[in-house]
Order: structure tokens, then sequence, then C-alpha cells
């Protein structure tokens, strides 16, 4: 009871705290103020690149990355993608060749093809796929940039795909250090003797502020997908989705998600002491308490607000 009744005087004007609740003081305010400020500027730092948070957490999680393509296709009435260890393996591979050698392309520096690694762990297919990204920290934010892309939603959403593997990489980029992300998507097969269609000219799509998704398509040219001859291996495919990434992951995947959750906290707790401070009945109000929690819910909105432009500018597929 001791502990309620302490948490109140910060929340609550009356006699104990002399009607001005702990929370509205100039002295908590500026507190509040600096600690909201100190979280903006890591993130800010983190989504260009100065600290990567990447040094902090793995933000990239291909089980997140796989429960996403997953949700996106359910919502095309389309069977889930299951992960495949060989595709997983040929991602991984991908995803050290480009970060090892500094490029980034579907095709490596000597001219190595994407299905170089299909055939390198053994992989048959029919049908394959792949999508690039480099330079994110989000996995939410990276997912969305790949949906944002027609070219890239084309693959993810592809029917003729049974099975996915993703691979990452950390690496240097254009002088940052970046993460590389591969994604491979594959329906096995008998194969035929190769048929490939190759597409007549590669156009990269590049994202603004260094942030990078990558595809050829032998339809448009803009992400790679290809089919060669032969005969489906027939798989049991499962309409129910059943999350490969646990909550946690999930929940850490996310900077900005976590960074908004951060601030919305506080936007509760100054909006709860300043309804309080409003609807108490005491002898006297002070104006200037509701300025001061009003000042530190318009920062926050703030920063809300110019965080999502910042992440929609990096998603904008150009």
């Amino acid at each position: 009871m001791k502990k309620i009744g302490k948490l109140k005087e910060y929340f609550v004007p009356d006699d104990k705290n002399q009607l001005r609740p702990y929370l509205l003081r100039k002295k908590t305010v500026i507190l509040v103020f600096l600690v909201v400020s100190l979280v903006e500027l890591l993130f800010i730092l983190s989504i260009f690149n100065i600290i990567p948070f990447s040094k902090f957490l793995a933000t990239i999680f291909p089980n997140v990355l796989v429960d996403l393509t997953n949700t996106a296709r359910q919502e095309h009435s389309l069977h889930i993608l299951k992960p495949n260890f060989l595709l997983e393996q040929a991602a991984q591979l991908k995803a050290n060749d480009m970060a090892q050698k500094g490029y980034f392309s579907h095709n490596s520096p000597e001219g190595i093809t994407p299905w170089h690694w299909f055939d390198e762990v053994g992989y048959p297919y029919t049908y394959a796929g792949e999508n690039l990204a480099v330079n994110f920290s989000d996995s939410g934010v990276l997912h969305q940039a790949w949906l944002d892309s027609p070219s890239h939603k084309a693959n993810i959403v592809n029917a003729n795909f049974t099975e996915i593997g993703i691979g990452t990489a950390t690496g240097m980029h254009k002088g940052k250090e970046a993460v590389f992300v591969v994604q491979l998507f594959g329906r096995q097969g008998s194969v035929a003797p190769i048929a490939i269609i190759e597409p007549e000219e590669i156009k990269p799509g590049v994202l603004e502020e260094e942030s990078i998704v990558l595809g050829e398509t032998t339809q448009d040219n803009s992400f790679i997908s290809i089919q060669r001859s032969g005969e489906d291996v027939v798989v049991e495919t499962d309409y129910d989705f059943k999350a490969y990434s646990s909550l946690w992951s999930r929940i850490f995947s996310s900077p900005e998600r976590i960074i908004s959750y951060i601030l919305f906290f506080f936007v509760i707790i100054m909006g709860l002491a300043i309804l309080f401070e409003i609807v108490t009945k005491v002898k006297i109000h002070f104006p200037s308490l509701i300025v001061n929690g009003l000042f530190v819910i318009v920062v926050i909105a703030g920063d809300l607000f110019f965080n999502d432009w910042v992440i929609q500018i990096i998603g904008q597929v150009i």
C-alpha cells in the first residue's frame, strides 16, 4: 500500500506532493526530455549507420523474415513457404560471398550467377528466385521495402515457390559496415536439361539513404526468377501459418518498433499525469504543470513523426 501511495504522488495532486505531481514538475520533465532525446539520438545514429544496431542487437533475423513473408502470402491466399536447409545454405554462401568481396549484385565480380549457389549445395529446382538487400537494420522495414517494390513482391507472392531460405552476413558496403541479406525461393523438381530464361537487361532497384533491394525478372527486368524444364516434385503445401520465430526475436528484430514503444510509454504516463491534474478536485491547480507535460508529449510526437518520415525515405524504392 505504501508503494501505491508513493506512486500516486507522481500522478495525482494531493497534500503529500503539495498539489504538484512529481511527474509534472520541472526537474522530472527535464529528466524525461533528456532520456527521450538520448533514445531518439541512438535511433537516428543507428538509422544512418553511424552506430549500427547490429553492434548491440542482431536485428535482421532470417526466421522473422520467413514469418513476414508467409504472412504476406497468406494475405494473398497462398500456401506458406517452408524453410529448406539447402536453400538456407545457398543463401548464406551468397551473403558471405558479397560480404567478403564487398559487392552487391546478383552476379559476382567473377560473373557467378545466383543459380550457382543453388547448384553448389545440390538444390534441384524447377523454379528459383532471389531477392537481395543491404544496409538495413530493421527486419520489418526491410520486408516492407521488398513489398513496396512490385517486382520483389512478385517473388514473395509467387505461387510456384514452395520453399525459402534466408542468409545474412556483415561486411563493408560503400565504406560502411552493413548487413547483406539474401532471400532465396525455390521449388524442387526432377530437372531436365537446363533451359534458363535470362533477362535481357539488368536494372537494379535502389533505395534512398543507401538502403538497397535488388533483383531482376524474366518479365520486367527488375528482379530475378527463373524456370527450367523438368517435373516438379509433388510437395504438401500448408495454408496454416506457424511462426518460425520466437516472440523475443520478433520484438528485437525491429528497432523502430522498440523505440516507438518506449516513446509511447512516456506519452501514456505524462498523459495520465495531465489527466489527473485536470480532473482531480483540489484547492488550486498549477497550469504550468500541464504545460510541462504537454511539452514532453509534443516533443515525443515530433520524434515519432520524424522517425516515420525517415523510415519512409529509407524504405522508398526508386
